[in-house]
């Protein structure tokens, strides 16, 4: 009997040793479970748009136009000291972004695709990360998890993942997440190594968006919301708000260092065109009614809209919420953060503006939810039927929107056509898309638009006018809107010269045609190899482009 004893005794240690490693694996696998749910939702939505080309709008510049200064050997200083156009015109200064673009090409050379799967892989951490710490610090994790869900799929967040600029805003929200987490974690801990990293990632914050100059305003008012005050406390504020004011201003000196015309006076004052004010109300009808506009249109439903959504969220932060203060911190941060990103005006809609407001937002409203669903036991199901029908209204819509960014031409209708007025500026980017798919006839209407709608030529305009005859085959008449591009010393460019050399050639004028040649060849510092390439490209492209044209007339 003891030997059987001894017998199943041994048995039992050794069931044990064998099942706990299969144990260890189910808890380990429960435990990342919602980070696994998350990744395959993001997939599952914008998994289709890494097969998706560029928009034309910025992505062209950060992917092709910079790609000879991210080969350069010294392209980490170039990085750093120059606009994100490496001098081209813009008053951005975004280092990290265009270090993003750097590190893809190195990898990917110009290819869009690799481009789109960055832009999901950077959400899919997004949601990694707002889900963390809306787990850690407002709500139970099953509310944590259906937020983070609405932040992986909702229709708000379609321009951040498949524009691939958007990504500016991912890496924003990592940074300020990340920050303010470490903030947290040294306000409850006192641990030094917590503020240090909070320092590193405010200094990444400053380095990848300039609005991130307002965000210490955010911290402080977290500290407020949040702490008792006491002599600790008004030590620590000071000495917090010195280290943040060093940060800023050396921030400040390296970015007028690259970008020395930049007056932060006239790009705040364009927080005042209308189409700016009415950003708030749009922005804020967009995220709770789900609604996806493209173009800018100051309309009396956007304000209905936008004003019908903010009482909305006033009403569960402040009726439904348990702490009142921790509320209004969270209410008032959409304002903040939609207002640093105000500076600066708008193209067309930019909804890549609404990622790091949506996270507020849905943190004001599943902190709600937590207290529903934990004082309701009862009707738990029913309760998790309505976001249940909601995520899968976003993730519905969301993928069916992406297909607006497939490509440049697709996405340009989309503006122009969601646009009563479009701007002269949109009417161009319409044309140009509609040029380079081979839709000649139907881009000529927006560039007379265009032309009736600007006192003063239009270089844009005039560039699209060149392209037009080009295509057509009116290579006089295109030659002559060349030349008057050649004559603007912005406009003076390789392109610019190497489709007047192209019109001289089939024009049969020798003479234009080699003087041109030689300006290109000017242009690629005086290399043979590189100054043939680009003229046969252009000639392919040309080609290429006539006989879609020609395809197209002949079907019609």
């Amino acid at each position: 009997m003891a030997f059987f004893r001894l017998l199943i005794y041994n048995t039992q240690i050794m069931k044990r040793e064998i099942l706990n490693p299969f144990t260890d694996i189910k808890q380990i696998i429960l435990k990342y479970l919602p980070y696994i749910f998350l990744f395959f939702a993001v997939f599952l939505v914008y998994g289709k748009t890494i097969g998706h080309d560029i928009t034309g709008l910025d992505d062209i510049s950060l992917i092709h136009g910079n790609a000879v200064s991210y080969s350069s050997k010294t392209q980490l200083k170039n990085i750093f000291t120059n606009n994100v156009l490496f001098g081209g015109h813009t008053v951005y200064y975004r280092p990290l972004l265009t270090l993003s673009f750097a590190l893809e090409h190195k990898l990917a050379g110009t290819s869009p695709h690799f481009a789109h799967l960055t832009n999901i892989l950077l959400h899919i951490l997004s949601c990694f990360i707002v889900f963390f710490f809306f787990k850690r610090y407002l709500m139970s994790e099953t509310a944590a998890f259906i937020a983070a869900l609405f932040f992986a799929v909702h229709p708000a967040n379609l321009y951040t993942v498949t524009w691939i600029p958007g990504r500016n805003d991912s890496l924003f929200l990592i940074f300020l997440l990340l920050s303010l987490i470490f903030f947290i974690e040294y306000l409850n801990k006192k641990k030094l190594i917590f503020i240090i990293l909070h320092f590193i990632f405010f200094a990444f914050l400053l380095f990848t968006k300039e609005s991130a100059i307002v965000m210490p305003v955010i911290f402080i008012l977290y500290l407020l919301t949040h702490k008792e005050k006491d002599k600790k406390f008004f030590r620590f504020f000071i000495y917090i708000s010195i280290v943040w004011v060093i940060q800023i201003s050396f921030f400040i000196i390296i970015q007028k260092n690259a970008v020395p015309n930049m007056s932060f006076i006239q790009y705040a004052l364009k927080c005042f065109y209308p189409s700016n004010i009415s950003m708030f109300f749009e922005y804020y009808a967009s995220m709770i009614f789900l609604t996806v506009p493209f173009g800018i249109n100051i309309a009396a439903k956007s304000f209905i809209l936008g004003s019908i959504a903010i009482a909305f969220i006033f009403y569960i932060a402040f009726c439904c919420g348990k702490d009142k203060l921790k509320m209004f911190f969270y209410f008032i941060l959409p304002f903040l953060l939609i207002a640093a990103t105000m500076p600066g005006g708008r193209i067309w809609y930019q909804g890549n503006r609404m990622y790091l407001p949506l996270f507020a937002i849905l943190a004001v409203c599943f902190i709600c939810f937590d207290v529903f669903y934990t004082n309701n036991k009862k009707y738990r199901k029913q309760i998790l039927a309505l976001p249940a029908i909601l995520l899968l209204l976003c993730a519905v819509i969301t993928s069916a929107k992406s297909e607006l960014f497939k490509n440049g031409m697709l996405f340009w209708s989309a503006v122009y056509s969601d646009s009563k007025n479009p701007s002269i500026v949109i009417q161009n980017l319409y044309a140009d898309a509609l040029l380079k798919f081979g839709y000649p006839d139907k881009a000529l209407p927006a560039i007379e638009k265009a032309m009736a709608g600007s006192e003063k030529v239009d270089m844009s305009t005039v560039y699209n006018l060149a392209n037009y005859y080009l295509i057509v085959g009116d290579y006089e008449k295109a030659g002559s809107y060349f030349e008057a591009l050649a004559k603007n010393p912005m406009l003076a460019d390789e392109e610019t010269y190497a489709n007047l050399f192209i019109c001289g050639k089939f024009l049969n004028n020798e003479e234009a045609a080699k003087f041109y040649y030689e300006k290109t060849l000017q242009k690629f510092n005086n290399s043979l190899e590189k100054t043939n390439a680009f003229i046969t490209e252009l000639m392919q492209k040309l080609q290429l482009t006539q006989e879609t044209y020609e395809k197209r007339k002949t079907l019609k």
